[in-house]
């Protein structure tokens, strides 16, 4: 049974079906075999590294390749301008390191609540297992929203959050913080390390693959979003994320997450 969990800061997939030739885009992995059988394992490939272990980590800005028709397995995505990547990436990354393999206990005890999630899989539970998840990562539980220092920046990601598509290109979001549109696109580029058209952009597929899996067309989730043409939203799927959009229709369940009640 496949399930694809959306919120603010990270998008997870667990299924049989995970499959991405390569690519590269800025968002972070960590990769899990969810498989009970100790011996089976990821096959990913990370430039010209071919890696098989049961949980990895991976930096964005890097080009790989996921190999997951073989099995059930876990792709959770982080938005690299989070506080959620800061915080995961300085405890389990070393520096100067593109990727990490896990340890074989937190990768159990991961796949241990990435499997409660899938068999509860409801809006009202997903925080609590969500907040396992960070403990046991070693993460504040109550870890959320963007990590940029300037706080106009952590405004202009906000607003991407919740503004429709056409209110998202980067001359509005200037505009909006009385900033030139390349003033703006160099201060997302020194705060995070990627650009802000490329996280735009990635922004737009979620926002398609969130209506593709509600049953939407493939050419009405691509208009809505702000794509040109249906074609637009396919190549943009293939070339991020390393799957064909339609894909996301035969999930069983897509549930995205309601913003955390603070505790």
């Amino acid at each position: 049974m496949d399930h694809i969990f959306q919120a603010d800061d990270h998008l997870l997939v667990i299924g049989q079906r995970i499959h991405a030739e390569p690519h590269t885009h800025h968002y972070a992995h960590l990769m899990l075999c969810l498989e009970p059988d100790p011996a089976r394992t990821l096959r990913v490939r990370i430039g010209s590294d071919a890696v098989a272990c049961r949980g990895l980590l991976l930096d964005g800005g890097v080009e790989h390749a996921f190999y997951g028709k073989d099995g059930l397995h876990a792709l959770l995505l982080i938005d690299h301008t989070s506080r959620l990547w800061r915080e995961l990436k300085a405890r389990h990354l070393p520096a100067r390191q593109t990727y990490a393999v896990l340890p074989e206990p937190l990768t159990r005890a991961l796949a241990a609540r990435f499997a409660a999630m899938t068999a509860a899989a409801c809006r009202s539970c997903y925080h609590s297992h969500w907040r396992g998840v960070l403990k046991q990562l070693g993460l504040d539980p109550r870890l959320a929203g963007h990590a940029p220092s300037d706080g106009r920046l952590r405004g202009v990601l906000a607003r991407i959050r919740r503004s429709p598509a056409d209110e998202r290109s980067i001359r509005h979001l200037a505009r909006q913080i009385h900033l030139s549109p390349s003033r703006l696109s160099h201060l997302f580029k020194q705060q995070t390390g990627g650009t802000l058209k490329h996280y735009l952009l990635f922004q737009q597929l979620l926002d398609a693959l969130g209506a593709v899996a509600q049953h939407n067309s493939v050419s009405a989730a691509a208009l809505d979003a702000g794509f040109d043409t249906p074609s637009h939203l396919s190549a943009t799927c293939r070339r991020l994320i390393g799957i064909p959009p339609s894909m996301v229709r035969n999930v069983s369940g897509f549930l995205k997450a309601p913003k955390p009640v603070p505790s």
